[in-house]
């Protein structure tokens, strides 16, 4: 999985973890969210699926049938 926001990477650094505050826990969890996103849609690209199939599962995964980058 790709690495957290910093935010996140510095709470564990100081060993407070997340217990607790519900702000942080939800941040967090977008966080986890997001890189599944980004992971799910890397590995959508190398899967050289059909180009109507791949915005299918993008617009149904991601809500969207662009990526990072694409104008």
């Amino acid at each position: 999985m790709k690495p957290l926001s910093e935010f996140e990477k510095d709470l564990r650094a100081d060993g407070k973890g997340l217990s607790g505050d519900a702000f942080l826990v939800n941040r967090a969890n977008c966080d986890l969210l997001q890189a599944w996103l980004r992971e799910a849609d890397a590995w959508l690209r190398k899967a050289e699926l059909h180009t109507g199939e791949l915005q299918y599962i993008r617009r149904e995964l991601l809500g969207t049938t662009r990526t990072e980058g694409e104008k």
